[in-house]
């Protein structure tokens, strides 16, 4: 199974991020795949291909993460290209004070996934809460349209989810198979 932690959106918000996604999909005459709004989550984890008999030190992980952790405050403030180096993607960018409360609960988890003996790659960057909405072709980039707007979207995050990835021809299908509140 392809597996990943994430905080998915509440429909309240997907409604908001979805009028700033609709502002934008004019501009784009080159081709952009625009998320779907049931994908639309943020990544705390990505745990790739795991065995089955991993599930129950990943529930165990996220569980005790989940209890550890009152619901983060998650604020975006804009609407840009990422990441800022090589952007090929349309990004809601959290602000400096999400990306850290998040960064803390990434760091526990990742700690517990090790101490229960999950083996996934960690991910040493600093962590960047952000969502992404449109994936460009990584080469022989066009001439980006304008599109960074702030915004002051914002939600408590209600739990974290285990979720599975699967992958076709049409690109990839989320679902959630857990989820674990917050204290």
């Amino acid at each position: 199974m392809r597996l990943f932690i994430a905080i998915n959106l509440p429909q309240d918000v997907q409604l908001k991020v979805a009028k700033l996604v609709d502002r934008i999909k004019p501009k784009f005459r080159t081709k952009a795949n625009f998320v779907p709004a049931e994908n639309w989550h943020l990544t705390l984890c990505f745990l790739g291909n795991q065995p089955e008999n991993s599930l129950t030190g990943i529930k165990q992980a996220i569980q005790d993460t989940a209890l550890n952790f009152s619901s983060p405050k998650i604020n975006f403030k804009e609407m840009n290209y990422g990441p800022e180096k090589h952007p090929y993607m349309v990004w809601l960018i959290g602000t400096e004070q999400t990306s850290k409360d998040l960064a803390k609960i990434k760091k526990y988890l990742e700690n517990r996934l090790i101490e229960y003996g999950v083996r996934f790659r960690l991910d040493c960057r600093n962590f960047n809460a952000h969502l992404t909405l449109v994936r460009l072709p990584k080469y022989g980039k066009p001439n980006l349209p304008e599109i960074q707007t702030g915004t002051d979207i914002g939600f408590y995050g209600k739990s974290i989810d285990l979720m599975q990835s699967n992958l076709d021809k049409n690109g990839a299908k989320y679902t959630r198979l857990m989820e674990f509140k917050f204290k």
